[in-house]
């Protein structure tokens, strides 16, 4: 299912898509614009689940996908280590390894991929 709150694009990844509303009437509730790379923008409507139409058998977007990582503020700088990839315990000994003594704040963000 898609997050309409969450960032979409096609499904080919090509083209961006602002979704404008995921409300208005009928069974294609949700309205997109969709960026096409000569500059053009097209208007088109889907199901809340994505797809062209009622039927059709594969959504036309999905959600991007997003990276999520963790930052430490430290009084020496800031190290970026992505939470995907180490355990609490992994984190930890990285933060060992880099001598990090004094920790000002842990932080979290998402990027976009």
């Amino acid at each position: 299912m898609i997050d309409w709150t969450k960032p979409v694009k096609t499904v080919d990844g090509n083209h961006p898509v602002r979704v404008l509303c995921t409300d208005s009437q009928g069974d294609r509730p949700v309205i997109l614009l969709v960026q096409y790379n000569d500059g053009s923008d097209v208007l088109t409507r889907c199901t809340l689940d994505g797809r062209l139409y009622n039927g059709a058998k594969a959504p036309c977007v999905r959600n991007k996908k997003v990276k999520k990582w963790k930052w430490i503020s430290s009084k020496s700088g800031e190290i970026a280590v992505s939470c995907k990839h180490f355990s609490e315990k992994e984190w930890w000994d990285i933060v060992k390894e880099c001598n990090i003594t004094s920790i000002g704040r842990i932080l979290e963000s998402e990027i976009e991929e």
